[in-house]
């Protein structure tokens, strides 16, 4: 495997990162850079734990291959899952995921984790969240990032900022996050906690705190900027954003201690009914005690897995069935998403060629939407108009930008509906400067010359009976020039 076509491939889209990946063997597999600040030597208990991960196999886990060693990094090669991560598919509003397929997810996840802590090796994940359970081709959960504490904790962050840095530590148990510095990197306990995180995000479908009235959904540059320059509203944005926290207060709301009759900080599960999946009592009740206060109080995932049991009702024991339902459903919300894709691309096919329309000449514009390159071409008999607005300037210096801009669109939406009646090609309008030509893009012999005069004519007729609607006491004069 090359190291360097394994950097490449790494690409960024908002706040989505796509992982890298590589060919190991002719095999697409995941590569994760792990960097350091100095050289970093990797002990024998690393060596040995990797020895250890390489030889793990279950079904909900996402195999470990191996690793490249270099003296300020380290790259983790890993299997390829084709749907991307957890977090990807709940945040996509195009997959829809009915109760089948939230049962599927959840009791893969559960599956997962009841091996890493029956594993005497992993015993815990440390940093289980959304983005860390990846999904297969085959719409099967397996979860990532395991192990080796030591070397992913030293490892330096990839230039995140605040917001990316606090986010992250939205599944972090209030024990573990009082304590960031600790040199306990996770516990069974707080993989719990994680875990009921996750499947507040797969039921609400709107991030960890997203159906919380304390995430922030506002900021004030997106208020100032949706209210136009004129508008005579006032707006205060400090009561707007009251109710609103950032990603640091809301992790500091978390880890705060509380008191034996105070209720912890936690996503608001009554928001759960507003979203598709119906969310029993049962799994909400389950929910609550997985992520308590207390990491004693929260269940273990065996207990987790018998309360949850019910999810499953109804679900295929063929697993050959269940998937090919599962597939069926996919395929038609496919064909559906693939229609109102097809859809939305001939509106913007549309509005493409209607620009390219209105700045260019029909035949120009036509040939450019087939794809047939333009030559230059020289026109010999043609006749050019141009005119401007006498004493603009002073009127200009009189009057408000808004009523120069509306002054201009009525009189040259004046203009275009005049020049409509003639064998003429209005070329531009800069400022109060009109150009009009006859004679192209189609040739019309010797008529160029009497088309523009007569238009002119026409003009001139017009602008004595305008009238400017911010200074209805002033008689436009229009001066025009034409050549052949």
């Amino acid at each position: 495997m090359s190291l360097v076509s394994a950097t490449s491939y790494e690409s960024r889209c908002g706040a989505q990162v796509f992982a890298a990946t590589g060919q190991y063997k002719s095999v697409m597999v995941r590569i994760k850079e792990l960097k350091f600040s100095k050289k970093k030597d990797i002990n024998r208990d690393v060596m040995k734990q990797m020895r250890v991960l390489r030889d793990i196999r279950h079904d909900n886990i996402n195999s470990f291959i191996g690793a490249c060693l270099e003296p300020l990094r380290v790259l983790i090669v890993t299997d390829y899952c084709a749907k991307g991560s957890l977090y990807d598919i709940v945040e996509n509003e195009d997959i829809k995921l009915d109760n089948m397929f939230v049962a599927s997810l959840v009791h893969d996840l559960i599956k997962g984790m009841l091996f890493i802590h029956n594993n005497s090796v992993l015993v815990y994940h440390g940093n289980l969240k959304s983005s860390n359970c990846v999904v297969t081709s085959r719409w099967v959960l397996q979860i990532t990032d395991f192990g080796l504490h030591d070397l992913r904790h030293c490892a330096e962050s990839d230039s995140i900022g605040e917001h990316q840095y606090y986010r992250n530590l939205f599944w972090k148990s209030p024990e573990l996050l009082r304590d960031l510095n600790s040199s306990v990197y996770g516990s069974p306990k707080a993989d719990v906690y994680a875990f009921a995180i996750i499947l507040y995000e797969i039921i609400g479908r709107h991030g960890p705190f997203g159906l919380c009235p304390y995430e922030p959904r506002v900021n004030p540059t997106e208020i100032r900027t949706s209210i136009s320059p004129s508008s005579t509203v006032e707006l205060n944005t400090t009561s707007v954003l009251a109710n609103y926290a950032t990603e640091a207060e809301i992790v500091d709301r978390v880890k705060k201690y509380v008191e034996d009759d105070e209720v912890p900080f936690r996503p608001d599960l009554d928001l759960l009914h507003e979203s598709d999946v119906k969310c029993p009592d049962y799994v909400l009740s389950c929910m609550q005690d997985c992520w308590a206060e207390t990491p004693d109080a929260r269940p273990d995932f065996s207990v987790i897995r018998n309360r949850l049991k019910k999810m499953r009702e109804g679900m295929q024991h063929n697993i050959m069935d269940q998937m090919m339902d599962i597939m069926e459903k996919y395929a038609n919300n496919l064909e559906d998403l693939v229609n109102e894709r097809t859809r939305l691309l001939y509106e913007e096919k549309q509005k493409t060629e209607d620009l390219l329309h209105r700045m260019l000449p029909a035949p120009v514009a036509q040939q450019l939407t087939k794809g047939i390159g333009v030559e230059p071409e020289s026109f010999d008999f043609v006749t050019i108009y141009f005119s401007d607005i006498v004493g603009f300037t002073a009127m200009s210096a009189e009057s408000s930008p808004l009523q120069v801009v509306n002054f201009l669109n009525d009189l040259y939406t004046l203009f275009d509906r005049i020049i409509k009646g003639y064998d003429v090609y209005k070329v531009e309008t800069i400022g109060d400067a009109y150009m009009v030509v006859s004679g192209l893009p189609l040739k019309n012999g010797d008529r160029h010359a009497g088309e523009i005069a007569s238009m002119s004519l026409d003009l001139l007729e017009a602008i004595r009976v305008h009238r400017i609607a911010h200074r209805p006491n002033d008689v436009l004069k229009l001066r025009i020039g034409i050549h052949t």
